[in-house]
């Protein structure tokens, strides 16, 4: 009698020690698989990634006016989180410069700037996946301003782990993006743009001619310049061609900022001997100035402006 009930003892203590593993095992899994990031996962080897878009990369705005109101709204941008962990965002307004090819530069804004343009979310919370809208807005008194056109910015947009993953050391962070601001203000319409220099660029090895113009913006807003380059050889007649036309890319420049445009020349497209050309730049859809100066085209194809 004792051998049985030891025996059914046994039994029994080996059952209760399975049916105990078994939601054991099953929490373990489901705590490695889930789709939700929390602490306890740290352990388990997940990398977290942290990441930011912006939507539009840049904001450009034309104020309008409606008598004496003016319309303060510059825009919207779209803060989106790409990665897997919760992302806490932050927002600083910068200042923005110009290289003479294009490139753009953020620097410190200055007190005027920081204190103009607003945005309606300094700070928040992202999570997985999830995005934001943002409103940038002008101040009333700076968009009444006669003594200004125009305002260049850029948004400094941070993110860094949340409280809830700040521990984890194998969290990657993003280093921020940067997002372009801007504005011309209602009744200072005016381009003032001017020719700096003309050059050649160098061959790259495709055979291709560059004729660059450095354009400068001397107005208080910001414009987008664009042309046409005109060739004719001279000596030519109808029949030869006439006049050749190429496209001097847009190009941004910022207000008291110069930059480099350019028009491509493919291979063999001119014959040998001189040429009078001339470029007519235009800017935000009005023409805002034009000049002209010689080329030469030698035996071997290469182009050279003619200096007087």
């Amino acid at each position: 009698m004792r051998a049985v009930w030891w025996v059914s003892a046994v039994v029994l203590i080996a059952m209760g020690v399975f049916f105990l593993s078994v939601p054991v095992r099953r929490g373990i899994g489901a705590q490695a698989s889930s789709g939700g990031i929390k602490g306890s996962n740290y352990g388990l080897g997940r990398q977290f990634r942290l990441g930011i878009k912006a939507s539009p990369a840049i904001v450009q705005a034309d104020l309008g006016r409606f008598l004496w109101f003016v319309d303060t709204k510059v825009g919207q941008v779209a803060i989106s989180n790409p990665g897997n962990a919760e992302a806490s965002v932050s927002i600083d307004i910068q200042g923005l410069a110009q290289d003479d090819e294009g490139r753009l530069r953020f620097i410190p804004a200055t007190r005027e700037i920081a204190s103009a343009l607003s945005v309606s979310k300094r700070s928040f919370l992202l999570a997985p996946g999830a995005s934001c809208n943002v409103n940038l807005t002008l101040d009333s008194g700076y968009a009444r301003r006669r003594d200004s056109a125009g305002l260049c910015a850029a948004l400094k947009v941070r993110c860094l782990p949340s409280s809830s993953y700040a521990c984890a050391s194998s969290c990657v962070t993003s280093p921020g993006i940067m997002v372009p601001v801007l504005v011309r203000l209602p009744g200072n319409s005016e381009n003032c743009i001017a020719v700096e220099d003309v050059c050649m660029r160098a061959d790259d090895g495709d055979g291709t001619n560059r004729v660059r113009i450095k354009i400068r913006n001397e107005g208080g807003a910001y414009v987008v310049a664009n042309g046409v380059l005109r060739l004719e050889r001279k000596g030519s007649s109808s029949r030869d061609g006439g006049v050749l036309g190429f496209q001097v890319a847009p190009g941004l420049v910022l207000p008291g900022c110069s930059r480099w445009l350019e028009a491509q020349i493919p291979r063999n497209r001119l014959r040998v001997g001189d040429y009078e050309a001339s470029f007519e730049i235009e800017a935000n859809g009005k023409t805002g100035l034009k000049s002209s100066f010689m080329m030469n085209v030698d035996q071997s194809g290469r182009v050279a402006i003619c200096v007087p």
